[in-house]
C-alpha cells in the first residue's frame, strides 16, 4: 500500500507542476472572490493521462465554512488542512485537494515557482519557464 501511495503522490505533484499556472490563478482568484479556501480537483479527471501533461481540468474553489464545504462531506479535508486554510498566504501559496471516486482525498500546500506566485499568475497569460504543454 505504501508504494501505491507514493506513486499517487508523485502523480499529484506532476499534475501540479505541469498545471501550476492555472491552479495558482484559480486559487488566487477564488480567494479574492470568496475568501480563504482550497481548490478541489477530481482525481479521475487527470490520473490516466501521461505524467506531466498540461491538460484541461475542472477545479472548484471552496471557501472555508461555505455551503459548498459542508456539501463535500468527508471529502472536506481534516484538521491539518483546516490549519493551512487559516494560515496560508494566498499571494504566495495555493491549497489543492484531489478527491478520489470514493470521496477520500489528498491535499497539498504549494508555494509558487519563483516569479510565478498565485498573485503573479493571476495577472499573466504566458506559461512559466520549464513547464511544457502536451
Amino acid at each position: 500500500m505504501f508504494i501505491v501511495d507514493q506513486k499517487l503522490r508523485r502523480r499529484h505533484l506532476e499534475f501540479i507542476q505541469a498545471n501550476w499556472r492555472q491552479l495558482a490563478r484559480a486559487a488566487y482568484r477564488g480567494h479574492r472572490a470568496k475568501g480563504r479556501g482550497m481548490l478541489f480537483i477530481r482525481e479521475i479527471d487527470f490520473i490516466s493521462l501521461p505524467p506531466g501533461v498540461l491538460c484541461r481540468f475542472r477545479c472548484t474553489y471552496v471557501a472555508e465554512g461555505s455551503p459548498e464545504s459542508e456539501a463535500l462531506g468527508k471529502a472536506w479535508p481534516g484538521e491539518k488542512e483546516a490549519g493551512w486554510v487559516k494560515s496560508y498566504n494566498p499571494d504566495t501559496h495555493a491549497l489543492v485537494c484531489f478527491v478520489r471516486e470514493d470521496d477520500s482525498s489528498s491535499s497539498y500546500s504549494i508555494g509558487g515557482i519563483p516569479g510565478w506566485t498565485p498573485r503573479q499568475c493571476s495577472d499573466r497569460e504566458d506559461p512559466p519557464p520549464g513547464i511544457q504543454g502536451g
